[in-house]
């Protein structure tokens, strides 16, 4: 018995002193070995390897900050769009250009990230380097803000390959490429899934300042406007964070494949960039519908429009790639042709158990367990299916957007987005409804 209590004691000092080290980053040394060769150490050569344990991993003040600088730059983005000095192509451009930044630093981050005084100081280097990428974006014309986003980019790369470079001196000198044999990709999914989280998080929240316009006209006529605005805004935001949660075991990121997590960024970069366009044409039309001068001054109110519906479309057919890419073999089968890449192997896992998702059918009957199982692909079918019909609405409201030339009509077009990103809400619920009643809702 007193063996177990200092056993029970040493065991809650030690959970004790891990936390403290957690709260406070020098605890565990002023310069530290990257995070994920400090993982690997527990690996033992003589055993295959049974994965690598994701120790906690939260995201840091330091993370935040960047992403707070590099949301400034999307947003004077927006303002150039929104005057004419920037089209719409080069906006987007420009915004791949410090996309492309951001993406570098948190690949970096999900692996060795660990928050000591050298990455403290390489993230101020380089949010500085993105203060100086946004100078002249806005004020001046494509040629000079590409050119000077192209120069801090690339010198933003360059300190990036020196902050890659720290983790081939961290001994053992050997880990990293011991490691990258073992594990397809050494990343800490968790950590990425957040990071991801918080910028889009932000991003959304430089959206809806589309919809904070000012207006001479009636409270009574404005507010409608701006809340149909804001519903459909806030829709997107519902079906970005809560309505299609993916479990990390089933995360693209998981799977042992090369171009399933690439679809995924590439999917993820469009719905941010289609929400970034979204919110400017929202603030043109808004400006446009709310304001009592005459609205001859806003060339861009047409364009605006279509555009609006476009973004619409793309935000959710990018949102439904990003739920096709991740494994779906539980609810749809190993070898479905929506499932694109057939079961998924867990990062550095090595024995996996196979999964039935038939259950045996003796006497022509089926199950209590085959039976939900076939519910659940209902479902899950159907919400694709409905995702492709908005995209197709979407894209037939652009259309019709060419002939808007009165009030009532451009209320029409808002109301329909709205009114179909909610059904969107709705029927992406069905699956937690399904799974809350054990019922078939389709």
């Amino acid at each position: 018995m007193a063996d177990q209590k200092d056993d029970d004691n040493e065991s809650a000092s030690s959970s004790e002193e891990d936390e403290e080290k957690n709260e406070f980053w020098w605890r565990r040394g002023i310069v530290q070995a990257p995070r994920q060769i400090v993982q690997w150490d527990h690996v033992d050569e003589s055993r295959q390897s049974k994965g690598i344990a994701e120790k906690g991993r939260k995201v840091t003040w330091s993370e935040l900050f960047l992403d707070l600088v590099l949301v400034t730059n999307v947003g004077k983005l927006g303002e150039a769009y929104q005057s004419g000095n920037l089209s719409l192509i080069e906006a987007l451009v420009l915004y791949r250009l410090i996309y492309e930044c951001w993406l570098r630093t948190t690949e970096y981050a999900g692996r060795f990230f660990v928050d000591d005084v050298v990455d403290k100081l390489a993230n101020g280097v380089l949010m500085f380097l993105l203060v100086v990428a946004g100078l002249r974006i806005g004020e001046f014309k494509f040629v000079e803000s590409a050119g000077l986003v192209a120069r801090a980019g690339g010198v933003y790369q360059l300190v990036m390959g020196l902050v890659w470079a720290r983790t081939l001196w961290a001994l053992p000198t050997r880990e990293p490429t011991w490691g990258a044999t073992k594990v397809r990709v050494p990343v800490h999914v968790a950590h990425l899934v957040e990071r991801r989280g918080c910028l889009r998080l932000i991003l959304f929240g430089e959206v809806v300042t589309g919809v904070t316009v000012g207006t001479s006209r009636c409270l009574g006529v404005a507010i409608p406007v701006v809340g149909l605005a804001f519903l459909i805004l806030y829709d997107f935001k519902l079906l970005a964070f809560d309505v299609d949660v993916v479990p990390l075991k089933r995360h693209c990121y998981r799977a042992m494949s090369f171009w399933r997590p690439v679809i995924y960024l590439e999917a993820a970069w469009w719905f941010d960039a289609s929400m970034g366009v979204l919110g400017s044409c929202v603030k043109i039309v808004l400006t446009l519908m709310l304001s009592s001068d005459s609205p001859t001054k806003w060339v861009r109110a047409g364009e605006a429009h279509i555009l609006l519906c476009a973004c619409f479309s793309v935000g959710v057919a990018a949102l439904t790639l990003e739920r096709l890419m991740h494994d779906n073999s539980r609810v749809l089968g190993e070898h479905h042709w929506l499932n694109v890449v057939s079961g998924p192997t867990l990062q550095g896992c090595t024995n996996q158990k196979a999964r039935k998702n038939n259950a045996p059918v003796s006497y022509g009957l089926i199950d209590a367990t085959d039976r939900v199982h076939l519910a659940e692909r209902r479902v899950f079918l159907f919400q694709i299916a409905f995702h492709v019909f908005i995209v197709l609405a979407g894209i037939l409201l652009a259309v019709y957007c060419h002939s808007v030339h009165k009030d009532y009509e451009e209320d029409l077009v808002l109301t329909c987005l709205a009114a179909l990103a909610t059904v969107a809400v709705a029927v992406n619920l069905l699956d937690e409804i399904h799974a809350i009643t054990g019922r078939a809702v389709v």
